[in-house]
């Protein structure tokens, strides 16, 4: 997630529109992560594979709702900053 913070940082400090562009960015990652993830033949076992597939969409959706919502508004978060940096 550090990377993920890097990666915001850079593109909203050198890119007019970065937050937007990080957003999207971010956005497909996700959609493209969970379409792949879909793809994995984890285990020879039909029940394993699917229980794998859930287990990582999961934690897929979470990060990449962290990344695209959660992480914008920490950092523009004055009380956030002041209380926690």
């Amino acid at each position: 997630m550090l990377c993920v913070g890097i990666i915001y940082f850079e593109l909203k400090r050198y890119i007019p529109k970065g937050k937007i562009i990080f957003a999207a960015l971010f956005v497909l990652l996700t959609l493209f992560l969970l379409w792949e993830v879909q793809q994995v033949h984890r285990s020879p076992i039909r029940e394993i594979t699917e229980k794998f597939r859930g287990l990582m969409s999961g934690i897929i959706i979470i990060l990449g709702v962290y990344s695209v919502i959660l992480l914008p508004f920490l950092y523009n978060n004055k009380k956030f900053i002041d209380l926690v940096i």
